[in-house]
């Protein structure tokens, strides 16, 4: 038996997914049926449905016997992601690896994961495999695009059922949902920049960059107005233009958009972020979790519409901008950072909290609660006020705070008293 210590299982999905950690790139099909039999056995596995199932090595004579299939019970099996940019090969080896759903119906047995291929060394006898089996693994369950250096279904003179591989990307987004469709592949991996057009649709997919930054991204995304993108999820790139409709964003730099009901997590904002297209109202929502701003002040645009915008753990510096309809609400909740509402905003409603600053510059329609929220100009000043030199002056009955060099003064106040109700006004 070879128990494998480098793999672990996540049980709390569907499909479970096995894990085996970097930097191996290696699993033998009888580690990885020994090492799932333990983990079964184990605590944490004991109430969980079995995830292997294992036949073969049955023998046919003459020191000859039948190769080894696993198939794993909905369930599917990963290689640790790796930081890139280059990929690293993976290789399941020593028999068959097949998988199962929840529902009994075949899945690809591999989990994608990031920089990483995965291979399979398969062995069969008295078997027959089609063609369109064989092409499909060759895409390892997602399509390439390279609009620079890829082919289109016209002018590719290889193997036509090879086109859209990681070793022949195909160079448009037409293309490339028309050979995703044909293998039921939902996943785009987009290498260099890419142009949403007018039309296309990438609607239900999911698109992988290579990577984004501030400063140099190595995947941009266009989107021209008129392009479709309804439930749509995006990651590791930079994305600017028109959203043609919900989209999540996952780890992806937020250039000049046209926002609309999304969410974004843990992206970068850039902005600006408009809502000059469309006329959104207040059943569109926009979610921001764990977001930050770059260098630059992020500038939010609500364009006069009843939009719902909410950020959470949010960092960096905002301004809001032309908020101006009853029913537009903008709830944000800062780690740290500044907010700025502008003059423009003079309707709807802005809820601050967490720690940080705000400049309110909004006209009298606009509500602005910043009930929870810690000022940390005043948090300063009070910890100053708690920690040095403090003194009321005989003669005038003002109490005066101090600064830590024991001369300065911060603070003043007046003091008066009703009963035992003692009130202090800021000179």
């Amino acid at each position: 038996m070879a128990f494998r210590g480098d793999i672990t299982v996540d049980w709390s999905v569907s499909p479970r997914i096995i894990t085996v950690a970097s930097p191996s790139t290696e699993i033998v099909i009888q580690d990885l049926h020994d090492t799932l039999r333990t983990l079964e056995a184990q605590s944490s596995g004991m109430d969980e449905a079995p995830i292997i199932s294992s036949a073969g090595k049955e023998s046919l004579g003459g020191g000859v016997a039948v190769g080894l299939t696993s198939t794993l019970l909905n369930a599917q099996l990963a290689f640790e992601a790796r930081p890139g940019p280059t990929w690293v090969l993976c290789k399941i080896t020593g028999g068959n690896l097949v998988a199962k759903d929840s529902g009994g119906s075949d899945i690809d047995p591999r989990y994608p994961t990031a920089f990483v291929t995965v291979d399979r060394a398969s062995s069969s006898s008295a078997t027959t495999q089609g063609v369109a089996a064989i092409s499909y693994m060759s895409f390892d369950n997602v399509v390439s695009i390279d609009a620079i250096n890829g082919f289109s279904i016209a002018g590719f003179t290889g193997d036509p059922a090879l086109l859209g591989n990681r070793e022949f990307p195909v160079n448009n987004i037409v293309d490339a949902v028309i050979i995703a469709n044909n293998y039921n592949i939902t996943t785009l991996i987009v290498k260099g920049n890419l142009t949403l057009d007018v039309g296309e649709d990438v609607s239900g997919f999911f698109m992988i960059g290579q990577g984004a930054s501030i400063n140099s991204s190595r995947t941009n995304l266009t989107m021209v107005n008129g392009c479709i993108t309804v439930n749509t999820k995006m990651k590791d790139m930079r994305v600017d233009g028109y959203q043609g409709g919900e989209i999540v964003y996952d780890n992806c730099v937020i250039g000049a958009i046209d926002n609309m009901h999304c969410q974004f997590e843990n992206c970068t904002l850039v902005g600006p972020i408009s809502r000059a297209i469309g006329g959104w109202t207040s059943n569109h929502i926009s979610f921001f979790v764990g977001c930050q701003t770059s260098k630059t002040q992020f500038i939010d645009d609500m364009d006069g519409t009843g939009l719902h915008i909410e950020h959470d753990n949010a960092s960096g510096g905002f301004k809001i901008m032309n908020m101006n309809t009853v029913d537009a609400h903008y709830i944000i909740r800062l780690d740290a950072g500044h907010v700025e509402i502008d003059s423009s905003c003079v309707n709807g409603n802005v809820i601050v909290s967490g720690v940080g600053t705000v400049l309110d510059n909004s006209g009298a329609g606009c509500t602005v609660d910043k009930t929870g929220f810690i000022d940390t100009v005043d948090l300063a000043l009070m910890l100053d006020m708690a920690e040095n030199k403090a003194d009321i002056d005989s003669d005038t009955g003002i109490a005066k705070h101090y600064a830590k060099d024991g001369l300065s003064i911060v603070k003043q106040f007046t003091i008066t008293e009703v009963g035992t109700l003692k009130t202090r006004t800021p000179v």
